[in-house]
């Protein structure tokens, strides 16, 4: 079975999911057992979600930034 410290080191993998089949599974198995470490996960989980809506918010903002350019330059 894997150690908390071993499931620290897998969980952005886990969550990728790049880890392999058996691999996962062995995650998802401590994560039954141990509270701690689903804290830990869930926590990263949150982190990972709250970055990627905010690299969408950049890249509207930057989408908006760019189409006002264009048009003060087509004025000018």
């Amino acid at each position: 079975m894997l150690s908390c410290r071993d499931v620290s080191e897998k969980a952005s993998d886990y969550l990728d999911r790049n880890l392999p089949w058996w691999a996962r599974a062995q995650v998802r198995m401590h994560l039954l057992l141990c509270e701690y470490c689903r804290r830990h996960v869930a926590q990263l989980k949150l982190v990972v979600e709250s970055l990627r809506l905010s690299g969408k918010r950049d890249e509207r903002a930057r989408e908006s930034a760019d189409r006002i350019l264009r048009r003060l330059r087509a004025r000018h």
